[in-house]
C-alpha cells in the first residue's frame, strides 16, 4: 500500500525481491508464485524499490545472470545513487566477473526510461541505522559509508553523515549468520568459519 520499498542487501535475493515488486502482474501470473502473494501484488501501490548496499558497486554480491534479468523487465527504470559506476575499459582493479556486472549496470541505466512505470534504485555505500515511524514504517535512516582497504578486501566504514529514505516497507535480504560447530574454528565477530576457497582453516 506504499509507494516506496527499501530492500537491505546487495545479493541475488535482494535482486529477486526488487524484481518481484516491479514485474508486471501478467508476467508474475506465468510463474509459480503463491496465490496469496499474487493477490497482494495485484493491489500493490509500489512505484520504487531501493536496493541498499553497505559497500560499493565493485563489491556487490549479486551474480551477473540475476542482474541481467532486470534488462528483460519492461517499463522499469534503473537508477544508481550514492556512487558513480565506473566506465568499463577504464583503469579498474577488478576481475572479469565484476567488470561484466558493471557493464550490465551501465546498460540498465542507459535504457530508454521515458515510459517507465516503476523504478529500481541501487544505492551503494549506505548502512541502515534505524526504521522510523509510529504505528507503521515511515522512513529508513541511513549512514553514509566510505571504503577502506583491509588486507586484500575493502570494508565499509561510516563517515558520520546520515540521510533518510521515506518508505512504507523495509525488507532484509542480508543472508544468514553462521553458528559455531563443536571442534571447528569459528569467527564469532563475523559469524563465519575461517576458510580459504571454502576449505575451513585454523587461524
Amino acid at each position: 500500500s506504499c509507494r516506496r520499498a527499501v530492500v537491505i542487501g546487495n545479493g541475488n535475493v535482494a535482486l529477486d525481491v526488487a524484481r518481484i515488486l516491479t514485474l508486471p502482474i501478467a508476467e508474475l501470473e506465468k510463474t509459480d508464485i503463491a496465490e496469496h502473494a499474487l493477490e497482494k501484488l495485484r493491489s500493490s501501490a509500489i512505484e520504487e524499490v531501493v536496493i541498499l548496499g553497505r559497500r560499493g558497486c565493485l563489491q556487490a554480491a549479486y551474480n551477473t545472470p540475476e542482474l541481467e534479468e532486470l534488462l528483460s523487465i519492461e517499463h522499469v527504470a534503473v537508477r544508481v545513487d550514492g556512487e558513480v559506476v565506473p566506465e568499463v575499459g577504464t583503469a579498474i582493479d577488478a576481475d572479469w566477473t565484476t567488470l561484466r556486472k558493471l557493464d550490465v549496470l551501465r546498460r540498465l541505466q542507459a535504457r530508454d526510461q521515458r515510459d517507465a512505470r516503476k523504478t529500481i534504485v541501487f544505492r551503494f555505500l549506505g548502512s541502515p541505522l534505524a526504521v522510523t515511524g509510529s504505528d507503521r514504517v515511515a522512513a529508513l535512516e541511513v549512514g553514509q559509508n566510505r571504503l577502506v582497504q583491509d588486507g586484500s578486501n575493502q570494508r565499509a566504514v561510516a563517515t558520520g553523515e546520515t540521510s533518510s529514505i521515506p518508505a512504507g516497507l523495509v525488507l532484509r535480504a542480508i543472508g544468514y549468520r553462521g553458528r559455531a560447530f563443536p571442534g571447528l574454528p569459528f569467527d564469532a565477530g563475523r559469524g563465519v568459519f575461517p576458510n580459504v576457497g571454502g576449505r575451513i582453516v585454523r587461524v
